[in-house]
């Protein structure tokens, strides 16, 4: 079963489990809806920054065969 999930899905639940655990240890409440739906906001962020970078990493710019060089 885990190894149906997306890569770009399971980066969005790691991210998420750890900016509620950074709210909750910095004193959030814990039954205040905004901590969770922020923190999904923003793990949409973070997932997509990694895979960003990860892209970068791997093929860097200026060094794929379309940049006429």
């Amino acid at each position: 079963m885990i190894r149906q999930v997306p890569t770009d899905v399971y980066a969005v639940v790691i991210a998420f489990m750890v900016l509620v655990t950074a709210q909750i240890a910095v004193g959030a409440n814990t039954h205040d809806w905004r901590v969770y739906g922020l923190a999904l906001a923003n793990s949409f962020l973070v997932a997509a920054a990694a895979g960003h970078i990860q892209n970068k990493t791997l093929s860097p710019p200026g060094q794929g065969k379309g940049d006429g060089k």
